[in-house]
């Protein structure tokens, strides 16, 4: 700004820490349901990711009057994609998030979708199934998830 730069066209970016929400979503859900982690099957981190952009797109799409973030709205990145399960594709944490206005980084492993021509906006597909996801952590803060993760992550 003191050369004169306009700060409203600055780009920035909010980490989600995909892998990690399943993660810390299982080890919460060991204590008070052992079974609901077992049957979302590791859905969780991809249900938080709907939900926040849906979350965002609420929030800042009004303003902007279009389909398009405005200028100077952090867009949402998809970090820690990769998977370690290997009952799930390398690419779940990817294909599943793709749209607008987002940012993923793809580990090498996942540059299978590029290969398969599996690029498609799927980020707002299938929302009332994450909402139901989401439902069924009865037992889970996932607020408290967000939070450890929020604090362990910045800097």
């Amino acid at each position: 700004m003191a050369a004169g730069g306009d700060p409203s066209t600055a780009q920035s970016a909010a980490s989600f820490f995909v892998r990690r929400v399943d993660t810390d979503v299982g080890v919460a859900s060991r204590r008070p349901a052992p079974r609901t982690h077992r049957y979302l099957g590791g859905r969780a981190s991809v249900a938080q990711a709907k939900l926040a952009y849906q979350r965002c797109r609420d929030r800042f799409s009004v303003h902007a009057g279009n389909d398009a973030l405005p200028a100077g709205c952090q867009r949402p990145l998809w970090d820690s994609t990769s998977t370690k399960n290997p009952a799930y594709p390398d690419t779940r944490n990817v294909d599943s998030m793709f749209g607008p206005d987002t940012v993923s980084p793809l580990p090498e492993a996942t540059m299978a979708l590029f290969d398969q021509g599996r690029l498609a906006r799927t980020i707002d597909v299938n929302v009332a199934e994450a909402v139901d996801t989401m439902r069924r952590l009865g037992g889970v803060d996932i607020d408290d998830v967000g939070l450890a993760l929020e604090t362990e992550r910045v800097w």
